[in-house]
């Protein structure tokens, strides 16, 4: 839909192993997306609450900032998954893939009947089914 959409494809690849690298992955989607992309903004809140984690992981401002930031990692995980299986077309789960086709479709001009249909299953994180 966009024309840097194999550049985020490219970001997403390697998984996250630290709020590092979370927020380097943020980063680069940030720079990447124009204003009028939908997951431009998704992502930007993302990075501004990571930021904060970091930040609080990093004075121990959590009872257990470990965990917490592992929590923030396996997060970042699912987002990346979602964006990597939406930019290459695998079937994404429908909670995910409605959270990004959802944000893609806010600013290119689609119409809801035009939006990829929701992939038909169950979803492993939350469970859900797709509608038929």
């Amino acid at each position: 839909m966009f024309p840097y959409d194999a550049t985020l494809l490219a970001t997403v690849q390697a998984a996250p192993q630290s709020i590092a690298d979370v927020l380097q992955t943020l980063g680069t989607i940030d720079t990447t997306c124009i204003d009028g992309d939908g997951l431009k903004w998704f992502n930007w809140l993302y990075l501004q609450v990571t930021q904060a984690v970091e930040a609080q992981v990093a004075c121990s401002g959590f009872t257990d900032p470990a965990w917490l930031a592992q929590l923030d990692v396996q997060f970042a995980r699912l987002y990346f998954s979602a964006l990597k299986s939406s930019l290459s077309g695998q079937v994404t789960p429908t909670c995910r893939l409605g959270i990004i086709t959802s944000l893609k479709n806010l600013t290119s001009g689609r119409s809801r009947q035009q939006a990829k249909q929701p992939i038909e299953g169950r979803c492993p994180i939350c469970a859900s089914s797709s509608p038929s």
